[in-house]
């Protein structure tokens, strides 16, 4: 009964981690495309205007978001 408690346990801490890697990889994945598309908002002219605030606006608030799942998400897995 142990020896299955055991594997059982190893089974999980192993997935846990998985799944804890692939969430900080794709935070970091977005967090650098949002942090691009910021910039790219702020120095392309043409997207000085209510279509580019909006895109501005929204990679702010997927920032936000990803952030909490860095740290705060990610690491509650682990434990």
């Amino acid at each position: 009964m142990s020896n299955t408690t055991e594997i059982f346990s190893s089974f999980v801490l192993i997935e846990n981690i998985t799944v804890s890697m692939i969430i900080i990889a794709t935070g970091m994945f977005g967090l650098c495309s949002n942090g691009f598309a910021i910039v790219a908002v702020f120095q392309n002219v043409a997207l000085r205007n209510s279509f580019g605030l909006l895109c501005f606006s929204r990679s702010v608030t997927n920032i936000g978001v990803l952030l909490i799942f860095l740290l705060w998400i990610a690491p509650m897995i682990l434990l």
